[in-house]
């Protein structure tokens, strides 16, 4: 009987991957198309976490303790699997919100 090790990484990490690279890609082209280079670099900061997110949720899932030593103390695991569904949420409701705000704006 085959058992995988503590260790294996989820089989579908390379289509999460890619997949969020290419709408991270997406959306740094439209705000360099709108925005130029400061806000296309602005936009890259901004999706930072949620990349971290989708591309290691395992060893985000391990972090734990104080939030800059001011809010509550986190002191169980987080699952690995919602924290990479949490960086999709992010990755897709920033830019959806964002272009929301511009078009009430307008």
């Amino acid at each position: 009987m085959f058992q995988e090790a503590k260790y294996a990484v989820d089989k579908k990490q390379k289509f999460h991957r890619i997949a969020s690279l290419c709408v991270l890609t997406l959306w740094v082209v439209l705000t360099f198309k709108y925005d130029h280079l400061v806000g296309s670099l602005r936009s890259l900061v901004c999706y930072l976490l949620p990349m971290a997110c989708i591309w290691f949720p395992d060893a985000m899932s391990e972090c734990q303790g104080n939030l800059l030593g001011r809010s509550k103390y986190i002191g169980k695991l987080s699952n690995p699997t919602f924290l990479r569904w949490e960086g999709w949420l992010l990755l897709l409701m920033i830019p959806c919100l964002s272009c929301l705000i511009f078009y009430l704006r307008s």
